[in-house]
């Protein structure tokens, strides 16, 4: 008679279990911002403004925050105690800073950063609540920044400093948290990552056209003092990225496994 109910809890059990074990396909978007602190742009700024400053309305204002989009699919499994998930997706970051000058004129420079990733994610499940860890690794992640001048008059105005510079990381790595909440078929979800790895850390921004690499302009400069005297100078490392907190909100359709 005990091994009958012992036999029968552990068959209920299992049922239960199945029913709140769900798997879903997914698709998703949302918003990151990511918090860079790059000491070659700080201290390109920081000479900038210095070199400027008598002819100078509105000193440059850096290029610490960066904001975008990010679009994403996978698998997500939702159990009684345990949630997993494995993601593809594509992000795209942007920040701009701008220099303006007593007569009108403005210097302007745009960051665009793209990559691919793939994203994994493992943690604990309270009812519709879930908390876990997170693991993002970036595929060929690309930064470009396009260097500007307008004058007053809006014709185009030619400087060694205009250009656009580029760099690539062919693998990079995040680890973080993700904060979610499920309601019905549709995850809302908080993701905070910082990297951990990155490969070609150690190339420059570079414009590659041949009249740059000829004036010996076709890095883009970390000290603008010693770039306006023709000095040998060192440039920008390609080690633009930062914290990252990014906003969710993903549909799911049950799959069958």
């Amino acid at each position: 008679m005990m091994r009958t109910i012992l036999f029968l809890l552990i068959i209920e059990s299992s049922c239960s279990l199945q029913l709140w074990s769900q798997h879903y396909g997914v698709v998703g978007t949302g918003v990151t911002l990511s918090l860079y602190d790059s000491a070659d742009l700080n201290h390109f700024k920081q000479t900038y403004n210095a070199v400027n400053a008598p002819n100078m309305s509105q000193f440059l204002s850096g290029f610490d925050n960066y904001v975008g989009l990010r679009f994403e699919g996978g698998y997500r499994y939702v159990g009684y105690r345990l949630t997993t998930a494995v993601l593809a997706g594509w992000r795209r970051l942007t920040s701009s800073s701008n220099g303006l000058f007593n007569n009108g004129d403005s210097r302007n420079f745009r960051i665009h950063s793209d990559a691919f990733y793939l994203e994994g994610e493992a943690g604990r499940v309270w009812g519709n609540v879930f908390v876990g860890g997170l693991l993002t690794l970036f595929l060929n992640r690309r930064v470009s920044m396009k260097s500007s001048y307008s004058n007053i008059s809006g014709s185009d105005y030619s400087e060694r400093l205009d250009g656009a510079y580029k760099a690539q990381s062919f693998f990079a790595g995040d680890l973080g948290l993700v904060l979610g909440v499920r309601k019905n078929r549709t995850f809302l979800m908080a993701k905070i990552s910082r990297p951990v790895f990155a490969t070609n850390t150690g190339g420059h921004l570079r414009d590659s056209a041949p009249e740059k690499i000829l004036d010996g302009s076709d890095r883009f400069p970390d000290d603008f003092i010693k770039f306006t005297n023709r000095e040998p100078y060192a440039g920008v490392r390609n080690r633009l990225d930062g914290w990252k907190i990014s906003i969710v909100l993903a549909f799911a359709f049950k799959v069958f496994i």
